[in-house]
């Protein structure tokens, strides 16, 4: 048996309903997204896709644990200055049972890297205020625990380029953003985790 928990005091109001986008376009908990007025973007769910998604979460995340373990396999820092992809990729990877830190910008993830006690990988956007992803990069390795430290590159820009400049700051791995979905991510992560 599955049940569902929402918030409550919600309002009724009026908005244009848009297709998801490229970056939700695989991800089938996803049907559309509403613009409530404040800039903010909401998320319209499958309910039923919901219900199987959390079926498998009652099974599949057990098999991220390590035997006799309750902690995370690893602790996952998601950094990227929107919080609807933050909250994707974070609900995604607590979804394998790995642990979730995020940051909005890489100004306040070096600040993360530098005061948590654990972080097993890096997953950072490329466009960012303050300081981008490739900045973050090229300031990871110049630590001495950052030069092990495993990075993934989740962005927009698609050109092989762009792949070449991240890999060059220090990237392990590189996702389009179009190409995303949670299958996808986990199979880098994974994959990632497991060469560290």
């Amino acid at each position: 048996m599955v049940a569902l928990a929402g918030t409550r005091d919600h309002l009724d109001q009026e908005a244009l309903v848009k297709p998801p986008g490229k970056f939700f376009e695989r991800n089938r908990l996803v049907s559309a997204v509403v613009q409530p007025g404040d800039g903010s973007l909401a998320l319209v769910l499958k309910a039923s896709e919901l219900l199987i998604s959390a079926r498998q979460r009652l099974m599949g995340p057990a098999a991220a644990q390590r035997p006799g373990s309750a902690r995370p396999v690893a602790t996952v820092l998601v950094v990227d200055d929107s919080p609807v992809v933050r909250d994707v990729m974070g609900e995604t990877l607590r979804s394998y049972g790995l642990q979730v830190i995020e940051a909005g910008d890489g100004h306040e993830a070096l600040q993360k890297l530098t005061s948590e006690q654990r972080i097993d990988l890096l997953i950072t956007d490329v466009d960012m205020p303050r300081l981008d992803g490739l900045g973050l990069l090229r300031a990871l390795r110049a630590l001495p625990a950052g030069q092990r430290l495993p990075a993934v590159v989740v962005s927009m820009r698609g050109a092989e380029r762009d792949r070449q400049a991240a890999m060059d700051a220090g990237a392990d791995a590189y996702l389009v953003k179009s190409d995303f979905s949670p299958a996808t991510l986990w199979n880098i992560v994974s994959a990632v985790i497991a060469n560290r």
